[in-house]
């Protein structure tokens, strides 16, 4: 049979160990999910740089044909302004 003492003294050591293990694990949640974060913005930022190139690209095949009909619009009256942008 354990005294008091002795008693007291497991039972605080392993609060000890329990402390730290939630600390521990704690600490694994918040890199776990600062991993997850980062993962969703380098997709993110992918997923944007793609756009761009995608974009640009459709802007790039499409300036050459749009010159004349820029042209076309220059001196009517009648053309909306947001076709001849």
């Amino acid at each position: 049979m354990l005294y008091d003492g002795d008693r007291y003294k497991k039972d605080v050591s392993e609060a000890v160990e329990r402390q730290a293990e939630l600390e521990r694990s704690k600490a694994q949640l918040e890199l776990d999910w600062q991993r997850r974060c980062e993962d969703v913005e380098r997709l993110q930022y992918a997923q944007s740089e793609g756009l761009v190139k995608t974009l640009t690209t459709a802007r790039n095949d499409v300036r050459p044909h749009s010159k004349p009909f820029l042209l076309h619009c220059v001196g009517h009256k009648n053309t909306p302004k947001y076709f001849c942008a």
